[in-house]
């Protein structure tokens, strides 16, 4: 069962990204799968970045729902969801073709090591499914949880 939250992103369903790189379990040649988003996008604004103000982040409304790799209890849907900018890059062509219709994705989110971040590391993504226009998010969560998993999972730091 998913919880309800405000927003969704990245680190509330990571938790302490800089503490799951000290375990040791990610590396330069080792990323780590650590999320799964999936959604239905309606409307999308565009704010600075909160980590590197050069750059620029954005808040999905629609519904939303992603899941930890890292612990499969955690499932969080919202209304809101705020990707970095090159994540975001992937889905707006699709979003201003839509006109107001809801447009679907689902990717994958990687950690990786990255010393020329200002934080010491960087996300990937991996789209699951092309863009897409109208489905519910249980279809889409199930269907892509039949994809590729982490094999092992790394347990949180407390």
């Amino acid at each position: 069962m998913a919880t309800q939250t405000r927003k969704l992103s990245i680190k509330v369903l990571v938790g302490d990204i800089k503490a799951i790189i000290k375990t040791g379990v990610v590396t330069e040649k080792k990323p780590l799968k650590v999320a799964r988003i999936v959604g239905s996008v309606l409307k999308v604004t565009k704010m600075a970045d909160r980590f590197d103000p050069t750059k620029e982040s954005y808040c999905f409304v629609g519904q939303f729902r992603g899941q930890s790799l890292l612990d499969k209890d955690i499932v969080i849907d919202s209304n809101r969801c705020y990707l970095p900018s090159f994540m975001a890059e992937m889905l707006l062509p699709a979003v201003e073709e839509s006109e107001g219709e809801a447009v679907e994705f689902a990717v994958d989110v990687i950690l990786a090591l990255n010393e020329k971040s200002p934080v010491g590391y960087s996300f990937d993504v991996v789209s699951l499914m092309e863009a897409t226009q109208n489905a519910t998010l249980d279809r889409l969560m199930n269907d892509t949880l039949r994809l590729s998993a982490p094999k092992k999972t790394p347990k949180k730091a407390a």
